[in-house]
């Protein structure tokens, strides 16, 4: 969420910018700046990667999830070994996780893996360089919809990375035909 709002108050500075608003625009760059230094002093760990903070018990989650890249794909950091450890932790048979390998059932739960968060995760791999790696996020997506599509004559909202099918979770049945499914595989394929 951080990250999502450190690129909104980015964008928001850029357009009060263009429109002349330069005490607007300059405060909400401040802004942008104070939260990425916000993320960085407090959601980067010693191991290099961006982890939920717990500010009660000042610790981190231990749970890696494809949120870990967003700090590269919003470009608060470039550091691709970094982003590349989380990559190697989150990609599957056939696609790349939601999260590491923590099964209960629930929608972020392993072994899905979201359009959206995977368009987030292509970015960022790409931003910092891992190109073959962004190409892999890419095709790995595109065969899957294709080879589910081909079996139901449906598009999904989620997918499973081990089976190559349909992500089935506890909390709420699978939905078909969500328009991020189909953008993102709108863009993807424009990007192959």
């Amino acid at each position: 969420l951080n990250c999502i709002l450190y690129d909104a108050e980015n964008k928001l500075s850029e357009l009060f910018a263009i429109i002349n608003e330069k005490q607007l625009s300059d405060e909400l760059n401040k802004k942008a700046e104070e939260r990425k230094s916000l993320i960085n002093k407090y959601l980067l760990t010693d191991k290099g990667i961006y982890l939920d903070y717990n500010f009660i018990n000042n610790n981190h989650s231990s749970l890696i999830t494809v949120a870990s890249l967003y700090p590269y794909a919003f470009r608060i950091s470039n550091d691709k070994t970094s982003a590349k450890k989380v990559f190697d932790l989150l990609k599957e048979q056939y696609g790349l996780a939601t999260s590491i390998k923590v099964e209960k059932g629930m929608q972020w739960d392993h072994p899905s893996m979201w359009p959206p968060t995977i368009y987030f995760a292509y970015l960022a791999l790409k931003n910092v360089g891992l190109i073959s790696e962004a190409k892999w996020v890419i095709d790995s997506y595109i065969n899957i919809v294709d080879k589910v599509y081909n079996k139901t004559n449906k598009l999904w909202e989620k997918y499973n990375v081990l089976t190559g099918d349909i992500f089935h979770s506890f909390e709420y049945e699978t939905p078909t035909m969500l328009g991020w499914t189909a953008g993102i595989y709108s863009y993807f394929i424009k990007k192959r």
